[in-house]
């Protein structure tokens, strides 16, 4: 409510002092009605509505007090209703642009806009709070200006900027990309996620690249992967169709009837440059030609600001193989073909979270405990395992019977790592927790060991004629059996020493028979896409490492020196028989029901954690599918699997004929079983098909969330020693795809950047004095060391320890190490004055957190000491704290307040988040007062 500077008598002066007063004590007692969207409108009562009408045209004159509701809408039960506005910002900007002027997907905009100036100056003041914990207080505030960004393209110091909307529409994002280069120094590059709630107007930072602490001159932000099915990725292949096109037809290689058609976008993956770099992997073809797609990689740059309306525009960069005649794409691809897609097309489908939407559903936790969704879980909340026992050095779990019973997942050609990640990771939790192997017990079951237990031999388990396990080592009259089932004594039949007697009878027991292996041999009549045989595999490429596979690893045995397995379903050589089915969550069911953007099933399209967990698991009423062909078998694994021919009449199908469907390759499964349609479950599953949704999960900490190489390490450590696996992800590169495991068994990086993918990190060790991370990935069990490899770690290869980590936990009965975290949920702002001097200027900062904590608020601006002032808050409960605004040194003057909360809970755990203001200036007064400062 503004009241206008005019001159009133005592008797008027008095009047609208108390009206004035009223509506802020009203405003007081419930600020906060409004909803997730728009705040809603103030409804006041008679009593005020009548001192407004008094107040309406008077004069003001000597002295006065303004309180202005700023940013926030408040209730009481009255039948008079007042609108106010919406809440904008100094240019205008509100909630009521949302889902109209722009949408809930990135839009480029222009650095010359007031809002993304706006948002650079707001990026600072949070960036320099930010870094104001690092190296014990004693770091230094950015070695650049706000106002150096300002200038737009074609200038050493350039702002790349995209906007969006919550899909709430309770605030906006803006993603600044800056660069620093030229005059022959190494360019810097950083990227900066800074978000706006709209019911406080308060900005907060919620993600950049590298961490706070890390931006410096010379330094790099991380590249970004990017969803294939967002609309900016969509745009880019679009205009690289067009663009292709044209230039095809200006060269006189395509007709002027003819177009260019994306017919997939294998990955999309974004740098900071001079502009916006995205690299698109696309399989393109002639519309209307019978010829296969050919995959080419190409790169699109994205400039705004080069024309003074600020557009922006994309240009078309190619392989230099086609540089200057385009036309060689199609008609001179790279040899030997690519109508074939190389073995590091192998499907990826890991997307990073999306900060905005990871902020926003924060959101219900910001309520009071009774007012919370009864049946909701909590969203996905940071964990820091600041306290938690030492890891130990070493940790190889994979001989534990939760890892050898519950398969490696076979992705196929579907995106869906994330899903097999997520499903694998709460599996093989939930099964240690129910074998008593979790915690320090998983430490004291799995001791510290360079030996892999899996390398200890090749051959399969075996167990007695009983169904009991064969031990794998066993000694009898000082001879060794290494090999589970031997024949020592000479006695008719192998037999083997038990694991568990009580199993057997006895200690002892003979050997179930082995399957017989089938012949091994080349199927004579299978031919692949391109009409080539096994004999042109066979010398072309063999052993088969080279292509993604067309159905040769199943046809061609001697060409790809993989002859078959024994194909009983019911025997120990098949991976499935005697799968624990119950630790099992069946990925048709994770990624059919995870969500995206605007509710968009993501399937075989990638995700991560967020789409799964906040989107789905946390609000299901009904438990998990489990995997297996009588409850809900994997079938997304032939979704894409357009290369692979379908089944024919003997062969090396014959191999795997007592295989249930969808245990088979699916060169072997006819086409005409392929799902059609992404479908998520709408039934409850049996009792017997059915894996308890999880209670809670965490976002593992990193050095995405500013934690050291070293800090996030042992986090990661921590967290797989307390349960067990943790859901991990990294940016493939051409070297992890092509990698030869058997020669080089440690990945240490090497090659283009590939996409995003999620794998789990079960273990660790060092070898040579080389330390790893020991992945359990979705590839299969023929994949590198049985479905597992080492990776390189502490040195953040591939982003591994920055990008996404997750863990979903067995059981509620925890110890929660997440940080309570605290918002700005609105502001209030008051001053008076006495003749042209201002005498008070506050601002009321409404702080609500997540759970209680004893809170420390630090606010700063133009210059001045920093004001601090210490309470204590109960969990959803919202509290006022008053900030005094002359003292940090505005009132005449508008400008920015850095406010920064740091919380700290009863077990010790902190969190810290910092906010940027907007504080206004007080009209038509002359001088402030500021004799109550520095006391």
């Amino acid at each position: 409510f503004r009241l206008r500077e005019r001159t009133l008598d005592p008797r008027q002066r008095s009047l609208v002092a108390w009206a004035a007063t009223f509506c802020a004590m009203s405003a007081e007692q419930q600020p906060f009605m409004q909803s997730d969207r728009a705040p809603a409108p103030a409804r006041v009562g008679p009593l005020i509505a009548g001192g407004l009408l008094l107040a309406l045209g008077v004069v003001l004159g000597a002295g006065g007090t303004w309180y202005a509701a700023e940013h926030g809408a408040f209730d009481t039960a009255s039948t008079t209703v007042v609108t106010v506005a919406l809440p904008r910002d100094e240019h205008g900007n509100g909630p009521d642009a949302c889902g109209s002027v722009a949408g809930f997907e990135w839009e480029p905009m222009s650095v010359t806009t007031p809002a993304v100036q706006n948002a650079i100056g707001h990026a600072f003041v949070v960036l320099n709070a930010a870094r104001e914990d690092c190296k014990g207080g004693a770091y230094p505030d950015l070695p650049f200006e706000a106002s150096d960004f300002e200038k737009g393209v074609n200038h050493t110091h350039y702002v790349h900027a995209h906007h969006k909307f919550a899909s709430t529409c309770s605030g906006e994002t803006f993603k600044l990309h800056f660069y620093i280069g030229g005059s022959g120094e190494a360019s810097t590059t950083f990227a900066v996620h800074l978000h706006r709630t709209f019911g406080s107007l308060a900005w907060t930072l919620l993600q950049t690249s590298p961490s706070p602490c890390e931006i410096n001159s010379g330094v790099a932000a991380y590249p970004e992967s990017l969803s294939t099915s967002g609309k900016g990725v969509q745009d880019q292949a679009k205009f690289v169709a067009s663009e292709l096109g044209f230039q095809m037809k200006m060269g006189g290689c395509l007709g002027d009837d003819k177009s260019i058609e994306v017919t997939n976008i294998e990955s999309a993956r974004s740098e900071i440059e001079a502009g916006m770099m995205t690299e698109l992997v696309l399989f393109l073809k002639v519309q209307g030609s019978d010829e296969d797609p050919v995959e080419t990689t190409v790169t699109v740059l994205e400039e705004c600001d080069l024309t003074q309306s600020g557009q922006c525009v994309n240009e078309l960069k190619v392989s230099p193989d086609y540089a200057g005649d385009v036309c060689k794409i199609f008609s001179e691809p790279s040899a030997p073909g690519q109508r074939r897609r190389l073995l590091q097309g192998r499907a990826l489908g890991h997307i990073p979270p999306d900060p905005t939407e990871l902020y926003v559903a924060q959101e219900s936790m910001f309520v009071p405990r009774n007012l919370r969704a009864a049946r909701e879980r909590p969203p996905l909340r940071l964990s820091h395992m600041k306290f938690a026992p030492e890891p130990p050095s070493e940790l190889d779990p994979r001989g534990h019977e939760c890892f050898r019973k519950i398969p490696v997942y076979d992705q196929g050609q579907c995106g869906s790592c994330y899903a097999q990640a997520m499903a694998q990771m709460m599996g093989i939790r939930k099964c240690l927790l129910d074998h008593k192997a979790t915690g320090r017990r998983l430490m004291e079951k799995m001791p510290n060991s360079s030996r892999s237990i899996v390398g200890l031999a090749d051959a399969a388990p075996r167990k007695t004629k009983k169904g009991c396990e064969c031990k794998q080592t066993w000694q009898f009259e000082g001879q060794t059996c290494s090999d589970y089932c031997c024949n020592p004594d000479n006695e008719p039949g192998d037999w083997c020493f038990v694991e568990d007697e009580s199993c057997q009878g006895s200690n002892w027991g003979h050997c179930k028979e082995s399957v017989p292996q089938p012949a091994c041999s080349d199927n004579k009549l299978w031919r692949d896409v391109a009409g080539d045989d096994c004999d042109w595999y066979l010398k072309h490429d063999p052993g088969c490492r080279k292509y993604k596979d067309y159905g040769q690893r199943t046809h061609c045995k001697i060409a790809c020196d993989a002859c078959p397995a024994a194909n009983d379903e019911s025997t120990d050589s098949n991976p499935w028989h005697s799968a624990l089915l119950k630790y099992m969550p069946s990925i048709s069911d994770l990624a059919e029901c995870a969500r995206g953007g605007g509710g968009i099933i993501r399937g075989c399209d990638g995700g991560n954690t967020h789409s799964v967990w906040n989107n789905y698991l946390r609000k299901s009423q009904r438990g998990v599918h489990v995997m297996g062909e009588d409850c809900l078998p994997y079938d997304l694994k032939c979704w894409s699997s357009s290369g692979v021919v379908n089944p024919i009449t003997g062969g090396h199908c014959s191999a795997f004929k007592d295989y249930y469907l969808w245990h088979k390759p699916c060169s072997c499964i006819p086409s005409t079983s392929y799902p059609k349609r992404y479908e998520c479950p709408s039934v409850a599953p049996s009792s017997s098909c059915e894996f308890k949704v999880p209670p809670v999960a965490f976002m593992v900490a990193n050095m995405g969330q500013g934690l050291t190489n070293a800090q996030a390490v042992k986090n990661m450590q921590q967290h797989i020693s307390e349960y067990g696996p943790i859901y991990a992800s990294f940016e493939t590169s051409a070297g992890f795809m092509r990698w030869d495991w058997g020669r080089r068994p440690i990945y240490t990086g090497g090659g283009a950047k590939r996409g995003g993918h999620a794998v789990m990190a079960v273990g660790w060790g060092t070898t040579s004095g080389t330390d790893w991370w020991l992945i359990r990935n979705s590839w299969g069990g023929g994949w590198a060391d049985r479905g597992y490899c080492k990776f390189q770690r502490g040195i953040n290869l591939d982003n591994i320890e920055a990008s996404e980590t997750s863990a979903i936990m067995p059981e509620a009965d925890i110890k929660d190490y997440s940080p309570p975290s605290c918002r700005v949920k609105s502001t209030r702002s008051a001053w008076s004055w006495a003749g042209p001097e201002l005498k008070v200027y506050t601002m009321k900062a409404y702080v609500v957190c997540d759970e209680d904590a004893k809170v420390e608020m630090r606010s700063s601006g133009r210059g001045a000491a920093p004001q601090k002032d210490t309470f204590s808050v109960s969990g959803g409960q919202v509290i006022a704290r008053e900030i005094d605004l002359i003292c940090h040194g505005f009132g005449l003057r508008a400008g920015t307040m850095s406010l920064k909360l740091s919380a700290k809970d009863s077990t010790g755990n902190v969190g810290t988040a910092q906010f940027s203001l907007r504080v206004g200036a007080v009209p038509h007064l002359r001088s402030v007062d500021r004799s109550g400062c520095g006391r």
